[in-house]
């Protein structure tokens, strides 16, 4: 697999945001055509329907060992997403 999707209750707000990427490990990205969350593990193609919106600095290993569904709790860091051409 290359990467762990999540549903979210409320869809995510996506205006402003820098469409297409090419999803590199860490990354969090929304897949605009459904909605749902996508935390990249490995590398991936390009494609104009992923839509950036962070990056996992630290602790990947944790959700990449999942075998079975979790729960996880992504905060909005200090890090400028802004300053770093994500947005």
């Amino acid at each position: 697999n290359t990467e762990k999707i999540a549903y979210p209750k409320t869809p995510f707000t996506l205006e402003g945001t820098k469409k297409g990427a090419a999803p590199a490990e860490g990354d969090i990205l929304v897949y605009a055509p459904w909605g749902n969350l996508s935390i990249f593990y490995h590398e991936y193609n390009y494609t104009d329907d992923l839509l950036a919106i962070g990056h996992i600095d630290e602790g990947l290993d944790i959700l990449t060992s999942q075998t079975e569904d979790f729960k996880v709790t992504i905060e909005l860091s200090e890090y400028s997403m802004e300053e770093n051409n994500c947005i």
